[in-house]
């Protein structure tokens, strides 16, 4: 599941030996708790139906999220509801079922750039880790809205979409109570998956971005920068086009993850992190 990523990231400068090491150690340890966790999550999928609202929702006139909490800078997790009064108590039936991470043979990493490398791969992993779990079971069938969400902070992942903070379509309570059906017309590989993880959504300036789409015997490249949307056709050395941005940081960044959503949705397969 891991092997990829972690190829991935060695061509980084940044990514030490130290880095690696502890990232190795992390995806070891995830792996040993996957079986668990999906047991858990399976559980949790059927406990919280859209067709049995009526057993959990306070409010059946208001959209209600489930939600699962981690503490601030935490990777644990456990199981709450909320609608747009605020959150439910947390579910006692699950308790903390991600307990915080335990792993042996962790090195001290004393580089700064190599330490921001390392815990912002340990973020994406653990996030595209709980989502592709969540796939596996089938947890679309909820038919609700799903997030991460960590604690204090604004920071929210959504497993529907898979997207972050405010490029998710999910993010908001809606005026509307309705069933919400799957997102992509397919499951998304682990590596697909740790893509959406890794494209967050930036409150202060349009980040730099580029991801590799492969399909209909082509591979493209669509990079967000600060003022265009360029796609190239990398299997012919071309640019296929360039998009001139003039709307808002946030109005751009979500015109890039909508023409990710696209070519997710329309037989292309994102490669970004497994080439």
């Amino acid at each position: 599941m891991f092997g990829q990523i972690i190829e991935y990231y060695k061509k980084h400068p940044h990514f030490s030996a130290e880095v690696e090491n502890n990232i190795v150690a992390i995806a070891r340890y995830y792996v040993s708790i996957s079986e668990q966790t999906r047991s858990v999550l399976s559980r949790i999928k059927d406990k919280y139906q859209y067709s049995k609202r009526n057993n959990f929702v306070l409010d059946l006139h208001l959209d209600t999220h489930l939600e699962f909490w981690r503490g601030s800078g935490d990777f644990n997790i456990a199981v709450f509801l909320a609608d747009n009064t605020g959150t439910y108590d947390r579910d006692p039936e699950f308790g903390c079922f991600i307990e915080e991470t335990t792993y042996s043979g962790h090195v001290e990493i004393e580089n700064y750039d190599e330490l921001t490398l390392y815990y912002m791969i340990y973020e994406n992993l653990f996030h595209a880790w709980l989502a592709f779990l969540w796939q596996e079971v089938g947890g679309n069938e909820t038919g609700m809205v799903v997030k991460i969400l960590e604690s204090n902070s604004a920071a929210c992942f959504c497993l529907n979409d898979f997207a972050w903070d405010d490029l998710s379509d999910y993010l908001y309570f809606r005026d509307t109570v309705s069933e919400t059906p799957k997102y992509f017309n397919r499951d998304l590989s682990f590596e697909e998956i740790y893509s959406r993880a890794d494209l967050r959504y930036s409150y202060s300036k349009i980040p730099v971005r580029e991801r590799i789409y492969s399909g209909h015997n082509l591979k493209i490249k669509v990079s967000l920068l600060p003022t265009q949307i360029k796609i190239e056709n990398l299997s012919f050395n071309k640019i296929l086009s360039i998009e001139v941005l003039n709307g808002s940081d946030k109005q751009n960044q979500q015109k890039y993850i909508k023409k990710m959503n696209t070519y997710l949705k329309g037989e292309w397969n994102d490669v970004t992190f497994s080439i």
